[in-house]
């Protein structure tokens, strides 16, 4: 397995790169930005970036040119009113067609301030902002999710609460539900158990009900909670999976449909692949973790080179982001250029920033201060920016001459189906990152968020 994985590094090396950074990168956007997150938030059809500042609470707002650029929006921020803020969502709260904005404290309050979008690139505070998730007197929040919980239409909050309570962590999951105005209340029953200290949180359908279901990785207990939700509000604890992870996505890796999990372990410095038996039950895929070469707690999943397939970008510590491409039968190779160097405690968003298809990249750099913009040129074979997609022909001869070289596959992951990446949240989840963060201790210190 490390003979495979040294080759396919060397073969990737001598392929062009998958990414390349666009020109203005890094951008400065100032002291400690939080997780990005990708939408529309102008109304032009392009793709921009928000970033919410965890010392200030204030928010920061860079709209995209369509060509891979960004620039600030003119004028001052909106300031959220949320201590140390560190985890972030979006998603059309209020039905009126624009992209809004949750935020929450990491250790500040146990509350979620909810912004409205104004379609301009700017944001406005929901009726009854910020609403609590949890009454306690140690706050610790590690996540948050926007999805539709109750089947109603309306986008509701989800939170992992890992604060102490009675002398004991807090090990408990908030679900408030949106009425569609920017409102929300807690669900009945809500807060629900899970494992010790939950660390990271993700929102898909994992048994196949078309209700959204909940996944908590949980450092203290080293297992991950399924919460398998009943599409009114209310949510079962399934059978943990007895894992120690924590940078968590969900995705199908296997083609097969049904939701997996993709996941970090060992300090962050592993890729393990979860596979989904379609009822909310998961078994480890039977080939080893793969070993990324940095630790990683910000993941994607996202077809990045257009095959069809999944593939996995990974970011983290000291200042890296890796992709590996999918290449079948559950398999992986390190892309062409992999791993990029980035800020410094890097966490990743993906979306398409220059309209021209493919997959770009964007990571929050909380202890730099700035962005690292990389875009994508698909397949891993050089193109400049602007020159047209080589035209394909049936003939053999000519596409085996046009197929990059191929590498040694490694590891497991791969197939179509789920693509969390850019935009805001729908009834399937949340495309929502949070603060990537060292796996052990709770309380912050650096380079930990």
């Amino acid at each position: 397995m490390a003979v495979r994985f040294l080759l396919s590094l060397a073969c990737a090396a001598t392929q062009p790169p998958l990414l390349v950074e666009a020109p203005g990168s890094p951008v400065y956007v100032g002291p400690e930005p939080s997780a990005p997150v990708l939408a529309d938030f102008d109304g032009n059809g392009t793709l921009d970036v928000v970033v919410v500042h965890a010392a200030t609470g204030e928010v920061s707002v860079l709209l995209g040119d369509g060509r891979g650029r960004l620039r600030p929006r003119p004028g001052p921020r909106a300031t959220t009113g949320i201590r140390d803020a560190r985890w972030t969502a979006t998603g059309d709260v209020n039905r009126d067609g624009r992209p809004d904005l949750a935020v929450a404290s990491h250790e500040d309050a146990f509350k979620v301030a909810v912004w409205l979008g104004d379609g301009r690139g700017g944001f406005d505070p929901a009726p009854g902002s910020p609403v609590a998730s949890r009454d306690s007197a140690d706050p610790h929040t590690h996540g948050i999710a926007l999805g539709d919980m109750n089947g109603d239409g309306a986008l509701d909050l989800v939170t992992a609460n890992a604060g102490r309570a009675d002398f004991g962590f807090e090990n408990s999951l908030s679900v408030l539900l949106g009425d569609g105005r920017g409102w929300f209340v807690p669900a009945q029953g809500s807060p629900f158990k899970i494992g010790r200290m939950p660390a990271s949180l993700v929102t898909a359908d994992l048994d196949g009900d078309h209700d959204l279901d909940v996944v908590t990785t949980n450092e203290a207990s080293h297992d991950l909670s399924i919460v398998l939700g009943d599409g009114r509000g209310r949510a079962t604890a399934a059978a943990p999976v007895p894992l120690a992870g924590q940078g968590m996505i969900p995705g199908d890796l296997d083609g097969d449909g049904d939701a997996d999990i993709v996941v970090t372990t060992d300090d962050a410095t592993r890729l393990r692949v979860l596979l989904g038996d379609g009822h909310g039950g998961f078994v480890p895929a039977p080939d080893p973790p793969l070993a990324l070469g940095h630790q990683a707690w910000s993941l994607r999943i996202a077809d990045m080179d257009r095959d069809g397939r999944m593939d996995v970008v990974a970011a983290g510590a000291p200042g890296h982001v890796s992709v590996f491409l999918g290449t079948g039968g559950g398999r992986l190779r390190a892309a062409p250029g992999s791993p990029w160097r980035t800020g410094r405690l890097p966490a990743v968003a993906v979306g398409d920033l220059d309209h021209d298809g493919r997959p770009d990249v964007v990571t929050a750099n909380r202890e730099t201060g700035d962005l690292t913009i990389l875009l994508s040129h698909g397949m891993g074979r050089w193109q400049p920016l602007g020159e047209a997609a080589v035209k394909r022909t049936s003939a053999p001869s000519r596409a085996a001459a046009e197929q990059p070289p191929r590498c040694p596959a490694i590891g497991t992951a791969g197939s179509s189906g789920w693509s969390y990446s850019s935009r805001p949240a729908d009834r399937r989840g949340t495309r929502v990152q949070g603060e990537p963060r060292s796996p052990r201790g709770r309380r912050s210190r650096p380079p930990r968020p």
